[in-house]
């Protein structure tokens, strides 16, 4: 079914009825793929539907900032930063968040990307009567609040089969499976960063520009991909290395110190986090992605539009990525940093061969299409509003 087509159908059913407002709740300071997807979404669905939607964020965050760039109406007073343990804090938002639902009026859907603020938005959700919609964007706990909370949702979505397959292990629920979006047009300026980031660099005869984009957790293994790029350096002179991301786990002066500790300090540089994604992974010849764990991967994707070879692990999200669309090569997920080196600089050596064709790239993008996702999900959405 073409994009055309399934958001024509979408238009078809749900003409004649009451088109609902949507709450997107965000507790974190630092926007990830999650937070790109939603805002794509929300874009989508005020471009092509009309419809009107929030974004939740605390005020002053990047994830506020995103959301702005993004052309959305953010709401800042609704949600606390994220903690380990929101507690009390999070039952005194109470009566503002059931005053807040009530003024968006009587056909209002609250979806919720993640555990955390399906947890802060249930109770005043139900208190006004709102359906919730949980988007599973990250594995999750097999435990019994967990399961509580994911299993009482009206709708669940899945971002991946291999975030079906975690959710199986909670909740005895049907579960539809929808691609993330990908916005096209803004697939642009990788040339003009490159060579911004080229003077921050030693030069080279010939550089080669590797990079890592992802925010610095430890399960995105940031510290692997320097012991990569040590052992890449080793190989390859002309090698130089740019890290995109924000600090979480793991800081900036850690990576650091971790790249002093394989001799290439003066090769590495820490832009923090830029936006557009896109345009970071344009400007560079490698992307490596060694995460493991990851429910999707929005950068593989990301780099096979912009014909940006990639290597990732062999594992979760990026198995699928790769199975479904190519565009890069993987690695053992057991492979040590040597022979995930290895692997790198084979796939430098042909990088025309991983990428895809014009016409591969189409077919993807429909796939993809915001037009699309926005049409299947707000299908769920008017599937709540008949429960």
């Amino acid at each position: 079914m073409n994009s055309k087509f399934n958001a024509d159908c979408s238009s078809q059913q749900t003409r004649g009825k009451s088109l609902p407002s949507v709450l997107f709740p965000f507790a974190g300071q630092k926007p990830g793929g999650s937070h790109i997807s939603t805002f794509t979404l929300a874009k989508a669905l005020r471009e092509f539907y009309g419809i009107h939607s929030v974004v939740a964020a605390p005020a002053g965050t990047k994830v506020e900032a995103e959301a702005l760039r993004f052309g959305l109406k953010v709401q800042p007073c609704l949600n606390v930063p994220l903690t380990s343990s929101p507690g009390l804090r999070e039952l005194a938002f109470l009566p503002r968040r059931v005053a807040y639902l009530r003024t968006l009026g009587s056909n209002v859907v609250v979806h919720c990307n993640d555990v955390w603020n399906l947890r802060a938005w249930y109770a005043p959700s139900r208190l006004v009567g709102c359906p919730i919609v949980y988007h599973h964007r990250a594995f999750a706990k097999p435990t019994i609040a967990n399961r509580v909370l994911i299993g009482g949702a009206d709708k669940i979505i899945s971002i991946s089969d291999a975030c079906c397959d975690d959710l199986r292990s909670i909740v005895k629920r049907d579960v539809v499976r929808i691609t993330n979006p990908f916005d096209a047009i803004s697939y642009f300026g990788g040339d003009e960063l490159r060579q911004e980031l080229l003077k921050q660099l030693p030069s080279s005869p010939k550089t080669t520009l590797i990079g890592f984009v992802a925010n610095f957790q430890i399960r995105k293994r940031p510290e692997f991909f320097l012991d990569v790029a040590g052992s890449i350096a080793q190989l390859d002179s002309d090698a130089r290395f740019v890290m995109f991301g924000s600090e979480r786990d793991i800081t900036v002066s850690d990576l650091r110190s971790r790249a002093a500790q394989h001799g290439i300090a003066d090769r590495v540089i820490f832009p923090g986090f830029r936006s557009p994604p896109e345009a970071n992974i344009a400007a560079l010849d490698l992307l490596i992605a060694p995460a493991i764990s990851e429910p999707f991967g929005r950068t593989l994707v990301e780099a096979v539009l912009v014909g940006t070879p990639y290597v990732a692990t062999a594992d979760a999200g990026h198995s699928e990525i790769y199975r479904r669309w190519r565009g890069g090569v993987l690695a053992p997920s057991e492979a040590d940093y040597t022979s995930f080196a290895l692997v790198c600089v084979d796939a430098l050596r042909n990088p025309d061969n991983l990428r895809l064709t014009s016409e591969a790239k189409m077919q993807v993008m429909d796939e993809i299409d915001p037009r699309r996702h926005a049409a299947e999900v707000l299908e769920i959405y008017m599937q709540t509003a008949e429960n």
